[in-house]
């Protein structure tokens, strides 16, 4: 699914215009209708509603809310924040005011505000995704007020005012909405955290775009939907045997985290790789042989890198795809990794403690074909960017770096988002809470490692890894509280989630 930035829309409206003879006047009457059909849905048929009116467009949409909540019977009023509107915003002003029973007020003080605002619901039409720079003056009152009261439940129309389409998460003020409403895509930071908490429930509806025009949107960005993993995931066929699907790596662990590597390989094994070696340490091979009987084990020492990477030529020749990093350390095996990723040229998935020694290496030495799967902290070290400089704008930091290091970037958190070499940017929104455990990424590297082994590309891999990783969380919720989810049992309830698709 398309998620769109406010040139996106800018866009739209100009060309639905000049190509299609739709003027803004039909889109504002559209999208107001549209708007209303929603809150009807949203609100009990005797709520009282104030709608918080700006000078733009989104003001305009506003005003057409009031006018067909009037026509609902609805005990509505108008608050105009501004005296100065939009040309289409002005022409449907001027049909309110023909209606008596809207009380249509201008609200120059937020004394004059707050003698407004006794409601059950308030809708927010100031600003829209026209915000391009810092909310201030009597908007800046208007909003602050909004997220003071405690009467009335907030729903924003497009997004919260205050809170730009997409881009890093603002200093300014911003509506807290309990519903937010947009108009024909969801906007990036709908879907995007930190800017997410602010929209509540998003809906979204539809304003009457050809599909033409639609096909001609190049999006800012796009949500991963479960139609779209269906049709990239690697099929099985009847008549397959073990070769069919790939052997892969697991390679890291150390004496005190042989947990990493556990989950990884139970996760790569539920996930459907054909032949599993794991590798790790010598003293601790024999609890990964005991902890499942499926995969293959090899022991080696970190610290003499030439006779391992001499012991594992033969697993590494016959392996489709590679894990390297998870509960690895990054004591005394620098040299081991530096040697082993140089001289390895097929896809590798670097998780955890391989993205920290990555990070002392040179990112020139970063192939197309790899995926990093760093959360904010690896990020950070990767990239030298301070930390909320990521949280703040993760789809674009994401972006930036999967164009400037030529791989495959899942940069982890409630939205994950996944980049491909060229910088494309995709947001994933299954999943939940649950998933706030160590442990949790390592069965996401054991995912993305039997999609790659599977046949699927790294991004194809990423994409729908990322998908079912949280959908399997998503199963595992129904009736139970978030907090009781073990990584461990995400990994065996992925067979159910493949099927859930």
């Amino acid at each position: 699914m398309k998620l769109a930035s406010a040139e996106n829309i800018r866009f739209i409206d100009a060309k639905a215009e000049s190509d299609y003879m739709i003027s803004p006047l039909i889109l504002m009457e559209n999208a107001g209708r549209s708007i209303t059909e929603k809150v009807i849905e949203i609100i009990p048929n005797d709520s009282s509603i104030a709608i918080f009116v700006g000078s733009g467009n989104n003001g305009g949409d506003g005003l057409v809310v009031a006018r067909h909540l009037a026509n609902k019977n609805f005990n509505v009023k108008v608050i105009l924040c501004s005296d100065k509107l939009s040309q289409n915003a002005q022409k449907n002003l001027e049909i309110l005011q023909n209606y008596n029973e809207i009380e249509v007020k201008f609200a120059k003080t937020l004394r004059e505000i707050k003698e407004a605002v006794f409601c059950d619901f308030i809708i927010d039409a100031l600003l829209g995704i026209g915000v391009d720079s810092e909310v201030s003056g009597f908007y800046k009152d208007a909003i602050e007020y909004v997220n003071s009261q405690k009467r009335g439940r907030v729903i924003s129309i497009d997004t919260p005012s205050g809170l730009p389409a997409c881009g890093p998460y603002p200093h300014w003020p911003m509506i807290k909405a309990d519903y937010t409403i947009t108009l024909e895509y969801p906007k990036e930071n709908l879907m995007v955290y930190p800017h997410k908490k602010l929209a509540g429930k998003v809906y979204k509806v539809q304003i009457g775009l050809p599909n033409s025009l639609k096909k001609e949107v190049i999006p800012s960005s796009y949500q991963i939907t479960s139609e779209f993993v269906k049709k990239i995931l690697p099929k099985r066929k009847e008549d397959s045997h073990k070769g069919d699907y790939g052997t892969g790596i697991v390679l890291g662990g150390n004496p005190n985290m042989p947990g990493a590597v556990k989950l990884s390989s139970l996760a790569a094994l539920k996930m459907g790789v054909g032949v599993l070696h794991t590798v790790v340490p010598t003293k601790i091979q024999q609890t990964l042989q005991n902890y499942t009987a499926e995969n293959i084990t090899w022991g080696i020492d970190y610290t003499n890198w030439q006779k391992s990477l001499n012991e594992l030529a033969v697993p590494l020749e016959k392996s489709t795809a590679m894990a390297v990093g998870v509960g690895m350390g990054t004591q005394d095996n620098l040299n081991f990794f530096k040697k082993l990723i140089a001289s390895y040229f097929k896809p590798i998935i670097i998780d955890g403690d391989g993205l920290n020694l990555l990070s002392k290496l040179s990112t020139k030495d970063i192939k197309e074909n790899w995926i990093l799967t760093p959360h904010p902290k690896e990020m950070a070290r990767l990239t030298g960017l301070k930390l909320n400089e990521i949280t703040k704008n993760p789809v674009e930091v994401a972006k930036y770096f999967s164009k400037e290091f030529n791989c495959t970037i899942v940069l982890k958190g409630a939205s994950t988002v996944v980049s491909s070499p060229k910088g494309i940017a995709f947001v994933n929104i299954s999943g939940n809470n649950g998933l706030s455990k160590g442990g949790s990424g390592d069965v996401l590297t054991g995912i993305l490692l039997a999609l790659v082994c599977n046949g699927a590309t790294p991004l194809a891999a990423a994409l729908s890894g990322v998908y079912i990783h949280g959908l399997s969380a998503d199963l595992l919720v129904n009736g139970q509280d978030n907090r009781g989810v073990l990584p461990s049992e995400v990994a065996f309830a992925l067979p159910k989630a493949i099927k859930e698709l």
